[in-house]
């Protein structure tokens, strides 16, 4: 999907307040990195926060995604189309990953093998943040559709729930203001939080969760809460 929504990705999240998640990130890490690894970083929507005040690297698997991003010019910012798998450097202060990269994973193997990467490429005392639906909210109350009037694009989003599989497709439909039409889907696997614990902790990460990323100020998440951040520092 992202591969034919580059061209107008920041137009659909044009509300998002990166400005604010990014701050609310410095907010939880416990001392200032000098590097940090951002992992599905799309079109470089957080990085020109981010590398005001540190080395800031951004990867993703869509190369449309990449180009979109070093079109910004950020200064002090790199961008990589890699997996994470093939990354090289092996000392982050910190790792994040937004915009729910963890939902596109659909099996428990490649959720252990995604924790583990992380783990990996990154230094004794770095921490890791990211964020995902909780897929217990999710599952008792889903996600319904809904009708975005964003700039020249209307976007209409349709889901449909899967319980059996505990997933949901997005169906994404866009009609930009010269009549072009635009229409993709997109699978996201509704991880429960315990589960996403259970794997962070075999790798080795002691895990807190708080709800409030983006909106306000970030607090203990409960059951009922539908996006939770997850603050992650590895165990000794």
């Amino acid at each position: 999907m992202y591969e034919s929504v580059a061209e107008i990705y920041d137009g659909i999240y044009s509300k998002k307040n990166y400005e604010l998640e990014v701050a609310q990130i410095f907010e939880l890490l416990s001392t200032k990195p000098e590097s940090i690894l951002d992992i599905g970083c799309g079109t470089g929507g957080h990085a020109e926060f981010f590398a005001t005040e540190v080395a800031y690297e951004g990867i993703d698997i869509s190369g449309e995604m990449i180009a979109k991003a070093n079109q910004k010019k950020i200064q002090n910012a790199e961008f990589f189309n890699v997996h994470l798998s093939k990354v090289e450097n092996k000392n982050y202060d910190a790792v994040v990953s937004l915009f729910n990269v963890v939902n596109h994973i659909h099996s428990l193997d490649e959720l252990l093998i995604f924790f583990h990467d992380v783990y990996k490429v990154s230094s004794p005392e770095s921490e890791f943040i990211f964020d995902a639906w909780n897929g217990y909210a999710s599952m008792i109350d889903p996600p319904k559709t809904e009708v975005r009037n964003i700039g020249d694009l209307k976007i209409e989003i349709m889901p449909r729930l899967d319980p059996l599989s505990q997933s949901v497709t997005m169906k994404y439909i866009v009609d930009t203001i010269d009549g072009v039409q635009w229409s993709d889907k997109l699978k996201m696997t509704l991880w429960t939080p315990k589960v996403i614990c259970d794997c962070l902790k075999i790798v080795g990460y002691s895990v807190r969760i708080y709800k409030g990323f983006g909106k306000d100020n970030l607090e203990d998440a409960s059951s009922s809460d539908y996006k939770i951040l997850f603050h992650c520092t590895k165990e000794f």
